[in-house]
């Protein structure tokens, strides 16, 4: 059975060269890791098929570091799609849902449409923590509220945790926001964000259901719809400009 071992470095948020196959009953070793915190993945099968995966973080210091990972099948995540107050919304279909994982690189996982009664399943997740994606098909509805095993879903991030279940509450009556961009040489992009960003302010994924970056016209303008009432802050910058 062949398993792929891949390193990454949190402080850069990149892979630093460090990927190879390892063989599933020898222990690996990494010469040479200067000190940092790592995530150290281990899958078996293939990257678009993962069919075991373990992921631990590791503080590298000066001295001999050993870790122990145990390999898991991917996780399921059952969930349901209401309107305010776990009434039933008209149309769960138009919404389409997708778990994204962070700390490190993917796969991305294909985005489910809940059935009728507002019921979904997100599977294949390998990763502990996923930023979830929610986007409708119309612009009056926003999200509202996500809740995971209970708990507040902060930014839309799940720690993920066997057999947990997803509660997304959503509303109609968003707003949107409209402007146009002035002064940078080039196509623009625009950014915006609900404000305070949250229990995860190191997060800047544009998937996250309060945050959205879009590319603005040739000529500046742009629209940014399905935004729940609250305080945002929106920023744009040149599409090449450091």
């Amino acid at each position: 059975e062949r398993w792929d071992l891949r390193v990454l470095d949190r402080a850069l948020g990149r892979v630093p060269g460090l990927a190879f196959p390892v063989n599933c009953s020898n222990e690996f070793l990494l010469r040479n890791v200067k000190p940092a915190v790592y995530w150290l993945a281990l899958t078996s099968g293939a990257a678009s098929n993962i069919q075991k995966w373990a992921m631990v973080q590791v503080p590298v210091t000066r001295q001999n570091t050993s870790v122990a990972l145990t390999m898991a099948p991917p996780a399921e995540v059952t969930g349901r799609l209401t309107g305010p107050s776990g009434t039933p919304w008209a149309n769960p279909e138009e919404f389409s849902i997708m778990a994204r994982p962070l700390d490190i690189f993917g796969p991305n996982q294909p985005a489910v449409k809940p059935d009728a009664q507002g019921r979904f399943t997100l599977s294949g997740l390998v990763r502990p923590r996923h930023m979830l994606a929610i986007e409708s098909l119309n612009p009056a509805t926003f999200v509202k509220e996500i809740r995971y095993n209970n708990q507040l879903a902060a930014d839309g991030i799940l720690e993920l945790v066997p057999g947990g279940t997803l509660a997304v509450t959503v509303d109609d009556g968003a707003a949107a926001v409209t402007g146009k961009v002035l002064g940078v040489p080039g196509p623009a992009v625009v950014f915006l964000t609900r404000w305070p960003r949250g229990a995860h302010p190191e997060t800047l994924e544009p998937a996250v259901p309060f945050q959205h970056l879009i590319r603005a016209e040739l000529d500046g303008q742009f629209r940014i719809a399905s935004l729940p009432p609250g305080e945002y802050r929106i920023a744009a910058f040149s599409i090449g400009v450091a």
